[in-house]
């Protein structure tokens, strides 16, 4: 079994729809061993109960509850601290980050 390389951090705000396609996007496009650590304010966030139903498929994802102080830098900072891989990256739940580019990336590090 390949060790655990890359962790994800994923700031949600209300991304019910978003973090659907983000999640597909990851499985498509990232082949390295990862975990996803999705991290939302509160728990009126609309994210959460897509989170609940897509965990139920997902065993690498951990959502996560804000630690840190409300709003995305807090959320980062909160997915960053509870990260389990030696390497991790930020990306965003509404798709503009290049996920396709994430293995090569990996690689040359």
């Amino acid at each position: 079994m390949k060790p655990l390389l890359l962790s994800i951090v994923i700031p949600v705000y209300n991304e019910a729809e978003n973090i659907k396609l983000t999640l597909k996007s990851i499985k498509k496009n990232i082949k390295t061993k990862h975990e996803i650590i999705v991290v939302y304010d509160s728990k009126k966030d609309t994210t959460i109960p897509t989170l609940k139903i897509l965990k139920k498929t997902t065993k690498n994802l951990f959502p996560t509850l804000n630690s840190v102080e409300k709003g995305p830098s807090g959320a980062i900072r909160s997915g960053i601290s509870i990260a389990r891989a030696p390497l991790v990256l930020v990306s965003m739940a509404d798709l503009c980050d290049d996920l396709t580019q994430v293995d090569k990336m990996i690689k040359l590090l």
